[in-house]
């Protein structure tokens, strides 16, 4: 149920964007977020680390959109989050006793260390990919055609393609993860 919650400011998002268009998507998007959060705190009277920092990233990257009217901070907003996991994922493979998966999952997933660090790295290479194509996807994909169409193009993308790849990504690291799967202690 919480995965489907997180999806909320997505779906609102994509909404919004095809019946007003990409500024009142952005504003959708904030207050998406925001409900989300707001949603989580009441719930178990905790702050989740990736809603929270999508909400402080849309409403960074959203406010400036608005503002300034210019789409472009919200389609860095993907490239951002996904980045700012990587990279947190990046720092507990190096540095802390077990990484962050490991800490996120440890608990549901008995796993040696060696394969731990192999999810973690995969996730981490995986987000900065997604980030990478987020911006390619956003900026120089269909470089020719107007700029109505490249946005249509990008918020497609980012509610499809990136959900998609996340989706296929998750059933590839469970399968291989599954044949490494540990018996619980006792």
């Amino acid at each position: 149920m919480k995965q489907l919650i997180e999806f909320f400011p997505l779906i609102l998002f994509f909404a919004v964007y095809y019946a007003w268009g990409i500024y009142p998507a952005t504003a959708a998007a904030i207050i998406g977020s925001l409900a989300v959060v707001g949603w989580g705190w009441r719930r178990s009277r905790k702050l989740e680390t990736v809603p929270l920092v999508t909400l402080v990233v849309v409403a960074v990257m959203g406010g400036l959109t608005l503002a300034l009217q210019d789409d472009i901070f919200i389609k860095w907003k993907p490239t951002l989050v996904h980045w700012a996991l990587a990279a947190a994922l990046l720092a507990t493979q190096w540095f802390g006793r077990a990484t962050a998966l490991e800490k996120i999952l440890g608990g549901q997933l008995r796993l040696p260390r060696r394969i731990w660090r192999r999810v973690n790295l995969a996730w981490a290479l995986f987000f900065a990919a997604a980030g990478a194509l987020n911006l390619y996807v956003a900026f120089y994909y269909g470089a020719g055609l107007s700029e109505q169409t490249r946005t249509d193009h990008w918020v497609n993308f980012k509610v499809f393609g990136l959900t998609g790849l996340s989706l296929l990504f998750v059933i590839v690291q469970m399968a291989l993860v599954a044949r490494h799967l540990q018996e619980p202690k006792q």
